[in-house]
């Protein structure tokens, strides 16, 4: 049997064909031999017909769909050399179900070949744990990786590579800016051909934030551009209440918060130009101590003043009730909020 060509652990081998005896059973019973010229030159590449496909080694995987998706159509003509077989077996490892893949030919009648696509599966995921955190917190854990994690699928390193993804997420926004996960593979003990993947938590210490500046900010104070922000802030006494830790989803909140408040002032142009999250790490005895800046810089832009208010359609009130109850006069600092409340 020769192989045509395979992958393994991401090599990709072409290996010359030689002249072949190939050992037909006859019905009879008896064996015959046919001598056969060899199959591939690379100068010279050949014509064969695909007389039939064979698929070993799949036990979770279903043979038909692995012929599918290599290309490989019993009936048709391949090129030998040619990048038929090298585009089959390309197919099949970019599904990430095979460790190993090879096409080998079991024979040859003539201008017909018969193929044996080879395969060694992926293990299986069977059961999942961690180390580093408390089991109080495994409940919650198993909600943010459970969507990836599925029993009985190829244990991937795409699934591996997207739950960790998914936990460091979690714990980056509960101010774990350092945390790393390391997966370890272990064989399963009880399901066959399957894995049990450890998640290796180091949650290192939480970074707060120490400085939230502001630049552009012209007619309005960083300590009110700051207030303005709900829940991204700085470590300060006030940190018990509401404590200091960057997430980004209400940071992007907190943002848009800062360009609300200037237009309640007057400036419903203002706009954050740019912003940047920087670490700085402060030497400490023999440690170091990370700590989280924020810079923000906004563009003020000009100040508007309400001009005459009309209203129409009303004839229950007059112009002059609904003035008084409206409470904006010409020439007052535009403010968007105070006029939606008061409509």
């Amino acid at each position: 049997m020769n192989i045509l060509f395979s992958r393994a652990f991401g090599i990709l081998f072409l290996l010359g064909l030689t002249t072949l005896n190939l050992y037909a059973q006859r019905a009879d019973g008896e064996a015959e031999t046919d001598s056969i010229a060899p199959i591939a030159n690379a100068d010279e590449p050949q014509t064969y017909e695909i007389g039939g496909i064979e698929v070993t080694g799949a036990e979770y995987t279903d043979p038909n769909g692995i012929i599918n998706i290599s290309g490989l159509v019993r009936g048709e003509s391949i090129k030998i050399p040619g990048d038929d077989i090298s585009n089959a077996i390309r197919k099949l490892w970019k599904q990430g179900l095979f460790v190993d893949v090879q096409v080998l030919l079991k024979k040859r009648v003539g201008d017909l070949i018969f193929l044996e696509i080879a395969v060694q599966e992926q293990a299986r995921f069977a059961r999942h744990g961690y180390r580093g955190v408390k089991k109080g917190m495994h409940d919650d854990l198993n909600a943010v990786v459970n969507r990836y994690l599925m029993k009985g699928k190829a244990a991937t390193q795409a699934m591996k590579t997207n739950a960790s993804k998914a936990l460091k997420r979690f714990f980056i926004e509960k101010g774990f800016l350092d945390v790393k996960i390391n997966v370890e593979t272990e064989e399963d003990e009880i399901l066959k051909n399957s894995v049990r993947l450890i998640f290796n938590i180091d949650r290192g210490k939480k970074v707060r934030i120490k400085e939230i500046n502001f630049k552009g900010n012209e007619l309005a104070k960083a300590g009110r551009l700051r207030k303005a922000m709900k829940n991204t802030k700085r470590v300060s006494i006030m940190s018990i209440f509401k404590p200091s830790k960057y997430i980004k989803k209400e940071y992007e909140a907190d943002k848009k918060n800062i360009v609300a408040y200037y237009n309640t002032i007057g400036h419903r142009d203002a706009e954050i130009l740019k912003d940047s999250i920087y670490i700085v790490e402060i030497p400490k005895k023999n440690k170091v101590k990370k700590q989280l800046h924020i810079d923000i810089t906004v563009d003020e832009g000009n100040t508007y003043h309400f001009g005459d208010i009309k209203f129409r359609g009303n004839t229950t009130y007059t112009d002059a009730e609904l003035h008084r109850v409206l409470g904006i006069s010409k020439g007052d600092v535009y403010n968007e909020t105070l006029l939606q409340t008061r409509l």
